[in-house]
């Protein structure tokens, strides 16, 4: 994704989040954590265990639906490997800025709730290898990609504690396609608290 793309669809996202600002009477924020599964194509070792760091502002436009801006943050989580010759999946990260529409209850509210949002996003790979068939081809070279930032969710919230405050429990999917595939993508339970 060029610069002028990046920067044509952040504007997009603040500009949707103003106006739904504006117009709303509610504003809602969640912030979670959780742990998960991240994947990189292609790769002769695509997938490795992750975590995920979700934020996310929206505001309340009718009883049942938000619009909202969100961020996630993806990262492999990386374990001693004794056998040398195996392929490693490297060190990945994902990262997605989004403008999200959500349907469900206000963040306080208990029920269920899901989330679909458009964006940007940008992922990385480094240190990932190959099954060694010769020194040359053992290292996979790093790799930069940015492209539309896709994110889904599922859950269900409980209020808890004090008014106004309540927690959540979600599946969070993180989707970078690129190239006729999803290049890079994570997914993870999550835990959050809500406002």
């Amino acid at each position: 994704m060029d610069t002028f793309a990046r920067e044509l669809v952040l504007a997009a996202c603040l500009s949707l989040l103003v106006t739904a600002t504006v117009h709303a009477a509610t504003i809602g924020a969640e912030a979670g954590i959780g742990f998960g599964l991240t994947t990189v194509r292609p790769l002769e070792s695509q997938n490795a265990p992750g975590g995920l760091v979700h934020l996310g502002v929206h505001a309340r436009l009718s009883e049942r639906l938000h619009l909202g801006l969100e961020f996630a943050q993806s990262a492999s989580v990386e374990f001693l490997s004794t056998n040398l010759e195996s392929a490693k999946p490297g060190r990945r990260s994902l990262q997605t800025i989004v403008v999200a529409a959500e349907l469900g209850p206000h963040y306080y509210d208990p029920g269920t709730f899901a989330s679909l949002g458009v964006g940007f996003g940008r992922s990385k790979l480094n240190d990932a290898t190959r099954k060694i068939q010769g020194v040359d081809a053992w290292l996979v070279p790093e790799r930069r990609l940015e492209a539309l930032g896709l994110t889904a969710a599922v859950g269900y919230r409980v209020p808890r504690g004090p008014k106004h405050f309540g927690h959540s429990l979600a599946l969070r999917a993180q989707l970078l396609p690129h190239s006729g595939q999803i290049a890079a993508s994570a997914y993870a339970v999550t835990f959050g608290l809500a406002y």
